[in-house]
């Protein structure tokens, strides 16, 4: 067996420019470098870096004497500094003791102390005046690198020392030495504490600068200021503003957006700007700011340098900077004028007098004007009559608080019909919507009920929006069906061979959504409905499941029955047919997701809406159509219009504050409306027809909410029911029929109804 020991290399190393001495470090009598130091050290000082000792290298002084420590090689484990070692050849690279100073390149190029920067003073000298706080940027503490104090090989050990037991990396070193200069250089004459309120006044890193002074003992704390109090903690970087432009954007950083793109343009050069004096990169010799400054400017008056707030200043979030839309426009308005100038309008020779017949009437859709040749052209001039209506509505706007863009777009659609027609005779609906169509810049559903109420407007003629739907639906039809189809709906309606109580358009409509799809497929082989057999509509029904079988088996029985009355069938296939759906019971609303349904709601309307179905059980369609009639507040009733029948409400506190509330802020915020519904909408309030709320407008509210308004609904009756079993009182709180009522008693009180097996 071969004895093991250490390795003869590293004892019997001798590299070029070498050769037999006393070790600088081990102070061991062995073969040396042209630094004067032994192979091992040279290995350890790798592996294990020693500042300590390296420091006392550079100054060509005594160092530390270490004891050579014994390395481990073993088989199959790299060395982490490896690469190091195996460079046996090149000398030992020592860091310099002013290392921090070089990493941002103001060593290399010879940069000296600036003695303007903290000027030395003379000790014992009294003060004139007290001192007066600065404010220190990152430049000033890179003109002062070079400069050197007494502590600062005891600062350098305690950053070392606080670096390794946090764990940070070594560029916090530099940035932590940069700023301590200035804590340094900030010390009066013959004091060797820094005050902390000198600290509070570095440009960053004050809690690291703090914490390195008070465990060096250099530190002369203040109560109150707590940059020391604690522990060193990473500080959260300060709200600025842009240093550029000036807008406050409430975050921390030093350019807005839009000035670093400005800055980052290869045409920019970095010179004084020729208004403001300051250094910033220019266009046309002006910095981004001055541009804001002049182009927001009007001309009449001194120029005045307003703060922006960043994102909200026109032109300073732009996307592409120096792309002003206030100059463009203005560039725009002075070539408009200036062409107005040149070519003066006049009066349009389409003028209408009151008293003058039409030859062709715009009632129908065939014979509505082309207004989209005159988009382009400019206006003729406005009468005095039609200036006069328009400034009406532009005071009608801001007395409704119509939007900017809600105000613009309507105000050019009235000007450009006043100036081509004028105001002497009623304008056509008709034209207002064919100009609104021009595009997004343009709109007319505001000029309508102003016109209206003014008897300025022929209205179009109107049919009810569920007639045309249906119209719409039986259109789709194959021919040969259409007129037996359109027999069913005379019938519906009332206008068959017998008189009958008429069908509303909105049930039509439902009816002919079910069987429209199955008739389009009964078209392709068949000729007329007289060729239907009761298997197909057997085929029809059981073809769906659940609820859309109901639907189809209903809507086919309306229509035989109604063919079959007005003696167009001979017989009726669906008489004898049958559907089986499932009937489910009522399910209540977990608990949870109850509370604190009102405080949800987010507005007025939406709270008086929720109160209404979760507290009375009404339908949406019910609150849809309530009007403002029906509710009686001193009586605190609500009469709720239902088909055939009314249902009177008794209100709460609750509900009844609750739509007082709304009814305050209707009349704030639409005082002239005549829409006579109890709840109108931004589209509804002013429209001159006074419709109802859409369902899309209810919709919403309880969509937010997370809920259904008919399941919420579901579960008011349901509660009722557990409180009560009977029906009767249902039927008198909620105004609901027999059947439903005894529906909700059962899934309330199910042992209540079992049957007896005995007597099944």
């Amino acid at each position: 067996m071969r004895p093991m020991g250490s390795c003869t290399v590293c004892i019997n190393w001798a590299p070029r420019g070498g050769g037999d001495g006393v070790c600088r470090r081990c102070r061991h009598e062995a073969e040396v470098d042209q630094d004067g130091i032994c192979r091992p050290c040279t290995v350890e000082i790798r592996l294990l870096p020693d500042l300590e000792w390296t420091r006392s290298a550079v100054r060509s002084g005594p160092g530390p004497v270490r004891d050579l420590q014994l390395s481990l090689r073993l088989p199959g484990i790299q060395n982490p500094n490896g690469y190091v070692v195996r460079k046996r050849r090149q000398p030992v690279e020592l860091p310099p003791a002013n290392a921090w100073k070089r990493n941002y390149g103001r060593g290399a190029r010879g940069l000296q102390d600036d003695s303007r920067v903290c000027p030395p003073q003379v000790a014992g000298q009294l003060a004139l005046l007290p001192r007066l706080p600065r404010t220190f940027t990152r430049e000033h503490a890179q003109r002062i690198a070079d400069r050197s104090f007494p502590e600062m090989a005891e600062v350098l050990d305690v950053v070392e020392r606080i670096r390794e037991r946090r764990g940070l990396s070594a560029g916090w070193r530099f940035s932590v030495m940069e700023v301590m200069m200035l804590a340094l250089a900030s010390r009066e004459a013959g004091e060797r504490l820094v005050d902390e309120y000198v600290i509070a006044e570095l440009p960053r890193m004050r809690p690291a600068v703090a914490a390195v002074l008070k465990e060096a003992g250099l530190l002369r704390r203040r109560l109150g200021s707590g940059l020391a109090q604690g522990g060193y903690q990473r500080e959260w970087r300060r709200m600025v503003s842009c240093e550029h432009c000036l807008a406050w954007a409430g975050d921390a950083k030093p350019l807005c957006d839009c000035c670093r793109e400005w800055a980052r343009h290869p045409s920019r050069t970095t010179a004084p700007c020729e208004r403001c004096g300051r250094t910033w990169p220019l266009k046309d010799g002006k910095c981004r700011f001055c541009h804001q400054v002049l182009y927001e400017h009007l001309g009449d008056g001194p120029v005045v340098e307003q703060l922006w707030l960043g994102g909200y200043a026109p032109g300073l979030n732009n996307a592409r900077p120096g792309d002003y839309g206030r100059a463009k426009g203005r560039r725009s308005a002075l070539r408009r004028e200036k062409i107005a100038q040149e070519n003066p309008r006049v009066d349009s020779a389409m003028l209408v007098s009151p008293g003058q017949l039409e030859l062709f009437p715009i009632s129908a859709p065939a014979h509505t004007r082309q207004w989209a040749r005159l988009k382009h052209v400019q206006l003729p001039a406005l009468t005095p009559q039609a200036s006069q209506l328009v400034e009406e509505c532009r005071t009608f706007a801001k007395e409704q608080q119509w939007t900017d863009m809600t105000r613009a777009v309507n105000l050019r659609t009235l000007r450009f019909l006043a100036a081509w027609l004028g105001v002497d005779a009623p304008l056509h609906e008709a034209d207002i919507r064919e100009v609104a169509r021009f595009g997004s810049s343009w709109g007319g559903r505001r000029v309508v009920p102003f016109l209206n109420e003014r008897g300025l407007l022929v209205p179009l003629e109107r049919t009810d929006p569920e007639q045309a739907a249906v119209e719409r639906l039986l259109d789709t039809l194959p021919e040969h069906l259409q007129d037996e189809v359109k027999v069913w709906v005379r019938v519906l309606r009332g206008e068959g061979r017998r008189p009958s109580p008429a069908m509303d358009w909105a049930t039509i409509r439902r009816y002919s959504h079910y069987h429209v799809p199955v008739l389009k497929r009964w078209g392709k082989r068949i000729d007329s409905l007289r060729e239907i057999t009761p298997k197909d509509v057997e085929d029809a029904v059981t073809a769906r499941t659940g609820n859309p079988a109901h639907g189809v088996h209903g809507a086919l029985r309306s229509l035989f029955r109604a063919l079959k009355r007005e003696r167009v069938i001979f017989r009726d296939p669906a008489r004898n047919v049958s559907a089986t759906y499932v009937n489910r019971a009522p399910r209540r609303i977990p608990s949870d997701r109850l509370v604190g349904l009102l405080d949800r709601a987010p507005t007025a309307m939406a709270k008086a809406v929720v109160a209404l179905v979760a507290i009375h059980a009404l339908g949406s369609t019910e609150i849809r159509r309530l009007q403002l009639t029906d509710l009686n507040r001193s009586a605190g009733r609500l009469i709720a219009h239902r088909r055939g029948d009314k249902h009177t409400v008794y209100l709460d506190e609750l509900t009844l504050k609750l739509l007082s509330d709304w009814l305050r802020e209707r009349a704030e915020r639409w005082p002239r409306s005549t829409n006579p519904h109890l709840f109108v909408t931004q589209v509804t309030a002013l429209d001159a027809e006074a419709p109802p709320v859409a369902k899309y407008g209810i919709q919403p509210i309880f969509k937010q909410l997370g809920l259904q308004p008919q399941k919420l609904r579901i579960d008011r009756i349901l509660d009722e029911a557990h409180e009560t079993a009977d029906p009767v009182h249902l039927m008198r709180v909620f105004g609901i029929a027999p059947d439903t009522a005894m529906k909700y008693v059962k899934a309330a009180h199910p042992h209540r109804f079992i049957k007896d097996p005995t007597r099944a």
